[in-house]
């Protein structure tokens, strides 16, 4: 099943009950005052990775030839087939990168990785809770506030709440679950 958000953490970026669980004194040892606050640090954890998703997004588009061996160049041949693909791979790789210069590569990626990074702000301004790493968020989140309890316990609490709460997210989830299991 093709889930509509990136990860299964990303179902439990709810913007009511994470900024209620961080306000509480059993949930972290410094309790949130502003629910404005929390989601301004969920948005700025979730924007911390802009950076890291442009420049993959734009070294990709490079295409440039991976020096790993897949299994299916070398399942059932022989030494010799698999040193002739191997050293194709190895040609095609000195090809692609014979011609470039340092500067100016490093100065092209930039500014590609730059305007990749802006155009992606614009759709996470709206898009961040489904495109963003969520299991990432939730890992900076726990190293940005003083959790009393583990993450995976903290998760688990989101569940709960967004369950008795009936939040959005969670019907959400639950009728892409009850698809999943039939």
């Amino acid at each position: 099943m093709q889930w509509d958000r990136r990860c299964l953490e990303n179902y439990l970026i709810d913007l009511d009950i994470i900024p209620n669980l961080l306000m509480d004194s059993e949930i972290v040892n410094t309790p949130y005052t502003n629910h404005g606050e929390i989601i301004k640090l969920l948005k700025d954890l979730a924007f911390r990775q802009l950076d890291e998703v442009a420049t993959r997004k734009v070294y990709q588009s490079y295409a440039f030839e991976s020096t790993g061996i897949k299994k299916d160049e070398i399942k059932g041949k022989p030494i010799t087939e698999i040193s002739a693909a191997l050293f194709t791979k190895i040609h095609i790789i000195q090809t692609q990168i014979s011609h470039l210069n340092e500067f100016e590569w490093k100065n092209k990626f930039e500014a590609e990785a730059t305007q990749e990074r802006l155009r992606l702000e614009n759709i996470w301004d709206v898009k961040w809770m489904i495109d963003c790493d969520g299991k990432r968020l939730f890992e900076d989140l726990q190293s940005s506030v003083q959790l009393k309890i583990n993450i995976r316990r903290f998760k688990t609490r989101i569940i709960k709440e967004m369950a008795i709460n009936q939040s959005e997210l969670w019907t959400t989830t639950q009728a892409l679950l009850e698809k999943l299991i039939g």
